[in-house]
């Protein structure tokens, strides 16, 4: 299993933006603090970036989380909803192109918080993401070592309790939010053609310096089938 943790590194990477009743846009990505599920309207879209995500394409992803650092004043539930930027590496946030602007994947989650108050700033941990980065990291031109956003919106099902939630920029530039990724490397098996161990690198193994695709649990070398022993 491999386990890779990223946070927000830039100012520009967590951001919030969305359009005023005039449909002028309002945009943010130098606040301390952002009130996530705000009672008011417009809803508010709140952006985070991670870069460098080193994931490579079609990997299939054990499990994906984010944490938070912030605090909750009032006893009312609350319910904020997760997308990721359907995107093959995601830009950094601006003006002209804020968390409203970007487009959201069809996988979502949610952050769920029940009736308590948590006034005293700490960090919220193991919102389930797995589904989001799965659908990012499928995508066709996705590579190892693009950037990802996570994109949060208020749930308006009901009046729920705001969060505050704190970003890169506040104080020392520690808490901005975390993403973790959980998957298992792909195997590097091996085959036995005339007593001679080939590497299996992926799908393909090289044999004489050519490469020889995998077909299911056998390879045809020279018109012979040989089993590949794993």
């Amino acid at each position: 299993m491999t386990t890779l943790n990223y946070q927000v590194s830039q100012s520009s990477d967590d951001a919030e933006s969305y359009l005023d009743l005039d449909s002028n846009v309002i945009y943010n990505d130098t606040a301390n603090t952002y009130a996530i599920n705000a009672a008011v309207a417009p809803t508010r879209t709140h952006g985070y970036r991670f870069q460098n995500v080193a994931v490579a394409q079609g990997t299939t992803i054990t499990s994906a989380s984010i944490d938070f650092y912030g605090s909750k004043a009032g006893t009312t539930d609350t319910k904020t909803t997760i997308y990721g930027e359907d995107a093959d590496n995601s830009a950094t946030f601006s003006s002209s192109s804020g968390p409203h602007a970007r487009t959201k994947t069809t996988a979502t989650g949610e952050i769920s918080l029940g009736p308590f108050a948590f006034p005293t700033p700490q960090w919220f941990v193991n919102f389930d993401v797995t589904d989001i980065v799965q659908e990012i990291v499928n995508r066709g031109s996705w590579s190892s070592g693009n950037a990802m956003s996570i994109i949060l919106e208020k749930n308006t099902s009901a009046f729920l309790q705001s969060i505050t939630c704190y970003n890169y920029d506040y104080s020392t530039n520690v808490y901005g939010m975390k993403l973790e990724i959980n998957f298992t490397s792909a195997d590097t098996s091996s085959i036995n053609i005339g007593d001679a161990w080939k590497s299996i690198d992926g799908m393909q193994i090289n044999i004489g310096d050519v490469w020889k695709t995998v077909a299911g649990a056998q390879i045809n070398i020279g018109d012979a089938w040989k089993t590949i022993s794993i």
